[in-house]
Parts: C-alpha cells; structure tokens; sequence
C-alpha cells in the first residue's frame, strides 16, 4: 500500500497543513498587535479607555 502516490499524497497534506499553520500564526500575530495598539489610542475625548 506504501508507494509513490501516499509519498506525494502525504507531501500535499503535509504542505497545505503548512500553508494553514503560516496563515493561522498571521492572523494570531495581527489579532496581538492589534490588541496591543487599541488600548493606546486615545478616545474621543483624547482620553485613553479606561480612563
């Protein structure tokens, strides 16, 4: 049942879980920044939230 087409199967399966573990850590990494970034924007009263 090992031959050439599960060797090239599992390096498609391989390859497109990769691709999906890149796009998920960019979409953690903007989630984080973007988190860090609107607490220190100040609100419409030039006060920061919480405040």
């Amino acid at each position: 049942m090992h031959g050439p087409r599960s060797a090239s199967r599992a390096r498609r399966v391989r390859r497109r879980s990769g691709r999906l573990l890149a796009a998920l850590v960019s979409l953690c990494a903007l989630a984080g920044a973007v988190r860090l970034v609107a607490p220190a924007t100040a609100g419409p009263d030039d006060e920061p939230p919480g405040f």
